[in-house]
């Protein structure tokens, strides 16, 4: 009773950190209850754990994500939204027919998301969003206006805070521009039947979908704050056409207001059907390990279990003035009971997902294919413990330290018959988390950031560093095609919006090397009284002189900074940005 009073004396008072450890939520009372009920269902799992594993998280060697979940569930999941079109939806209350015409495919894609969200503690997407529902446009002969009008009705929805804790789910749609070989010969589905015509025949309609969401996501809503969700990716193949219409308008978006995602399938040598194909996981030879993937972009039944992060600073701090074998002895123990706590959590999931996912159940669920998680922080920082100098100056080790995660998950694959793969986790509360509690813990580790607000890396080159944009391009393509889970890179533009051309040429000449998911992320503030957008932080509106909110990318998506973590408000601060 005394462990509930605190924790609601402590909500009303604003007192905890964790109240802002995830910007995507909003004050309120079901904010409040989640608060309370997020406490005790990671004490309940934490609880459950063998002491060495629970004291490995509560001294931050490792960071057990979703804890609010008490595990009971999974964290993220690709759903098939043609299996969606193809058998409507189902639900313990009502059941849904197949959609017949686009603006009842819209409204199932959104209640969807929703009823998926309430069983998963992370992101939800849908893949080949823009082809799959082209052939709904195709068959009614819609024009522009009402498929602009049924896209917007999709938008806004997603960005309703109607999930709990006052959240808008974690949605994400990607988006291909062009038919994928898996789908060039398939016959079209509308209403669960086929339509006489083929995904190709539907270009005319895909490309309709791909600028109206370019528009609507740069109109953003009345009072000028831009949409949160989706987060949209966008798949780069061969077939990408670079000066079509909606490829301009994609980077006039990327220019002004940074809505996208690319996932590139050209340089990183990355098969475009090799996303998909984790659908069909049960067939991998488990000597054989994924590709890297975006962060958001998770493929159509895959998904992952949970994420258990290391802690490489603190490994790094640990091991400081020790030879290489130790420290990779070390990192072997902490995966160790990091690929424990998973398998824990994956049985829990497994034992109460009748109870905890009813609505996934009904509509074909299986974790038969999904991965278990080992995440990735703070590379920069180990190498200042660990070495004494930044990861700049150290890539060859960092590429010994990936070689070995991957060499250790393939034997663990192959000991286990589970899927794991390795991810560079977008940190938003651990990686403020794991460098309050190791400079409580150990003083004298290094960190990014001040005393009161330190952080750690969740970026391979921290955004802080000032290093040439194609310098960095090509150190991290080194690294980052060896994860075998997401990755992103990140380009932080400056105040300066350029020629849509230059943005055009700059995401062809990204998308040309090695690195497989990259965005370009904008910030820009908002005039509170008049609605006007201004490019970059302002403090005031630079017209009015009246309140602004400033909006940039947090992890994957767009809140105005107010909203922030004390740690990542201090990394904003230090952003260095590239001037195109």
């Amino acid at each position: 009773m005394k462990f509930t009073n605190d924790l609601i004396n402590k909500y009303l008072k604003g007192s905890n950190w964790r109240l802002r450890e995830n910007a995507n939520t909003n004050e309120s009372f079901s904010n409040m209850q989640n608060f309370i009920a997020s406490n005790i269902l990671a004490n309940d799992f934490l609880s459950s754990l063998p002491y060495k594993h629970r004291k490995a998280h509560q001294d931050a060697l490792i960071h057990i994500h979703n804890l609010e979940s008490g595990g009971y569930v999974p964290y993220c999941a690709g759903h098939s939204l043609k299996l969606l079109i193809m058998n409507g939806m189902k639900t313990f209350t009502i059941n849904s027919r197949p959609a017949k015409h686009l603006n009842s495919i819209t409204d199932q894609v959104m209640n969807w998301l929703y009823c998926a969200q309430m069983e998963f503690a992370g992101a939800q997407a849908f893949s080949n969003f823009d082809v799959l529902i082209a052939p709904f446009i195709k068959k009614d002969n819609l024009p522009y206006s009402e498929v602009k009008q049924q896209i917007q009705k999709l938008i806004y929805n997603l960005n309703m805070t109607m999930r709990s804790s006052s959240q808008t789910p974690f949605s994400n749609l990607s988006l291909d521009y062009s038919v994928p070989r898996f789908l060039e010969n398939e016959e079209a589905i509308v209403g669960g039947n086929l339509t006489g015509f083929k995904y190709s025949d539907c270009l005319d309609e895909i490309s309709m979908i791909d600028r109206v969401i370019s528009e609507l996501m740069m109109e953003k809503d009345p009072n000028g704050i831009p949409f949160t969700f989706p987060i949209l990716s966008i798949n780069l193949t061969k077939k990408f056409d670079w000066d079509s219409e909606a490829s301009r308008l994609m980077a006039e978006n990327a220019n002004k207001v940074g809505s996208y995602y690319w996932m590139s399938y050209l340089g990183s040598d990355i098969d475009e059907d090799s996303i998909r194909s984790l659908c069909c996981r049960l067939s991998l030879d488990m000597k054989e390990l994924s590709g890297p993937t975006g962060l958001w972009n998770t493929a159509e039944g895959t998904g992952s279990l949970g994420v258990v992060t290391i802690n490489f600073p603190r490994l790094g701090f640990d091991c400081r003035g020790k030879d290489e074998d130790i420290f990779f002895e070390k990192l072997r123990e902490r995966l160790e009971i990091a690929i424990s706590i998973l398998n824990f959590r994956k049985e829990r999931i497994k034992k109460y997902q009748d109870r905890m996912m009813p609505v996934n159940l009904l509509n074909g669920w299986s974790m038969k294919n999904y991965f278990i998680t080992i995440g990735v922080i703070g590379f920069n920082e180990l190498c200042l413990n660990y070495l004494g100098t930044d990861i700049i100056q150290n890539i060859p080790f960092i590429e010994k330290v990936m070689k070995f995660l991957r060499k250790w998950i393939k034997e663990k694959q192959m000991e286990t018959k589970q899927l794991i793969n390795i991810e560079i986790i977008p940190g938003e509360g651990s990686s403020y988390r794991l460098a309050y509690v190791d400079r409580k813990l150990n003083p004298g580790i290094i960190t990014l950031g001040t005393k009161s607000a330190p952080y750690y890396t969740s970026l391979l080159i921290p955004a802080s560093s000032d290093i040439d944009l194609f310098e960095r391009l090509k150190l991290e393509e080194k690294i980052l095609p060896l994860f075998t889970g997401g990755t992103i890179f990140r380009v932080f533009t400056g105040e300066k919006e350029v020629d849509t051309d230059i943005v055009l040429d700059l995401i062809k000449k990204i998308s040309s090397t090695k690195i497989p998911y990259f965005d370009l992320t904008n910030t820009f503030s908002v005039c509170k009284k008049e609605a006007k957008t201004f490019r970059g932080a302002k403090q005031k509106c630079p017209e009015c002189n009246g309140e602004t909110e400033v909006y940039s990318r947090v992890v994957g998506y767009y809140r105005d900074i107010k909203k922030w973590n004390i740690g990542k408000v201090e990394e904003f601060h230090n952003r260095k940005y590239v001037n195109l």
